[in-house]
This record gives C-alpha cells, structure tokens and sequence, in this order.
C-alpha cells in the first residue's frame, strides 16, 4: 500500500527520503548524504508543516552567526521540505531533513504521514549512521530493514531484531508498518574509533544503495577523491597510535573470516527492487 490516494496511475513513483542530525546520523553520514544529493540535482522547496514546536532549545540550540560589521543572525533548528530536479518522467524525489525533533514526536509522526500522503508517497526510505566496530579499510557494511511484509519479501531487505532506546528513523519505521505504508531503512555502520565527519566513504555506500534501489543516477564518482583522502588520513592516525593499529588489524582478520560479512550487493538488490516496484504498479 502506498500514501498516494486519488493519485493518477500516470504519475511518476514517487519516493521519500529522510534523515536526522543527531542520534541516528553517526559522522553525519545520512544527513550529508541528502545534502549531496540535492545540491547536485538541485532542490525546490516544499510546504511540510510547522516544526518549532518539536524543539526543546535546551537540547537543539540555536546557532548564532556573526557578520563582519558586528551584526548578526540566530539560525533557528527547523525540518526542511524539499523536492529534488530529477526531470525524469518515472521518478519524483522528496526529501525531508533537518534535526531529529526532541519534542511531541507522535505529533511529529502524525504530520509526516500527512504530509506523505498529500506528496502521494509511494516508497519511504529511512537513512541512518551508528557507530560499530568495523575496520575502515574494508567496505562498510549496510543493513536494509523493514517492518512491511511486502518490502521484506525482496531479497536483501531484513526484518527488525533490534531491542532497546530508539531514536526518530526507529518509531518511523514502526508507525510506517502500522499504518501499511511502503518502508524501509538504511543503516551504514562506521568505524568507531573514527567517529568525526566527514565521512565520505559512509557517504557512498548510502549513495550507492539509493541510486540502485530507486533506479536513478546519484553523484556517487563526486566521492572517489574524497574517499581517498580521508583513506590517508585514516592511515597516518594509525601511523601513530601503534595500540590502535593493533586492535584494527584484528577487526580486519575478523571481517575476513566472515564470509556473511553484510556488505550491500548492488546488482541484486537494483534487480529485486525493480521487480518489487513493478509489483506496485502492476497491482
């Protein structure tokens, strides 16, 4: 089931894609990652819904920037709605983004699903970053999970085993599920021991999964420097921390000898995906 109601047949599928700074967005990993992704295709604003009240300023503090002729300007947390310039026929790209709420999040929840089933949302795709002792010179691993029994029938997507606190992406999920909606998020999982933004290698294997999973071309190669230099990086910090070098020469000979190390299949999952979407339209 999808949230677009009274839609046309005709229209392009259109998907959804969320990501919170804060507890579920390690490195900034997933926040980035939408950045990017409007910034290259460009972004035009949409009309979401009132968020100050979802803020605690205690928590989420306002930012103050000054100017040179000693002004200023306080930038206030706020959720940004905005729908990216594909100018493709099949697909329409929203994005939802901005601090996770601290505040009346079932409200907060409430609103989203309005606002998606007003957009005609047929897809929602979560983006989230947790720290995991993983080594940084091998692909990083990325988890697709789901509570809806449709998307769980695609190959590579998993059913939710996590127990415990939960932030925004979590109690999205859940409601998403709840409600029948079309949804699954996507966890990259980074070192821990190199915690601090920027991470474009992170960056890229969320990228990657979006443009495989909703069939359209992202800016993955803009990455391959970048990459490459927080790669080096990485090196010289192991360079002089002989303890760490250690303890991450053992995280590499562990993710070898698993060969179910979850690392993200690209061609099966674009496959299984397509074949899921054509499902949609079709039925």
């Amino acid at each position: 089931m999808s949230a677009r109601q009274g839609i046309p047949d005709d229209k392009p599928l259109t998907a959804l894609l969320i990501a919170f700074e804060g507890w579920n967005d390690a490195g900034e990993a997933s926040t980035e990652t939408l950045r990017l992704i409007s910034s290259h295709y460009g972004a035009s604003p949409l009309s979401g819904f009132e968020t100050s009240d979802y803020f605690s300023y205690l928590n989420t503090r306002p930012m103050f920037e000054s100017f040179s002729d000693g002004t200023g300007t306080v930038r206030w947390p706020t959720i940004t709605f905005s729908e990216v310039n594909l100018k493709s026929p099949e697909r329409r790209l929203l994005i939802i983004t901005g601090p996770e709420p601290s505040l009346r999040w079932q409200s907060f929840i409430d609103n989203i699903f309005n606002f998606a089933q007003e957009q005609g949302v047929d897809l929602i795709l979560q983006c989230g970053a947790l720290l995991d002792e993983v080594p940084h010179s091998r692909p990083f691993p990325l988890n697709i999970t789901s509570m809806n029994p449709d998307v769980l029938a695609v190959e590579g997507v998993e059913k939710v085993t996590y127990s415990g606190p939960t932030g925004m992406i979590g109690v999205t999920a859940h409601e998403a599920a709840q409600r029948g909606l079309t949804a699954a998020s996507l966890w990259v999982s980074i070192p821990h021991y190199i915690s601090h933004p920027p991470h474009p290698k992170a960056v890229f294997t969320l990228m990657s999964a979006l443009e495989s999973m909703l069939g359209i071309s992202l800016p993955v190669d803009q990455l391959a420097e970048d990459i490459l230099a927080w790669e080096r990086g990485a090196t010289e910090l192991l360079e002089e921390e002989p303890e760490l070098r250690s303890y991450v020469q053992q995280l590499e000979s562990s993710a070898e000898a698993e060969d179910d190390l979850a690392t993200f299949d690209h061609v099966d999952i674009a496959a299984e995906f397509e074949k899921f979407l054509k499902r949609r339209d079709d039925s």
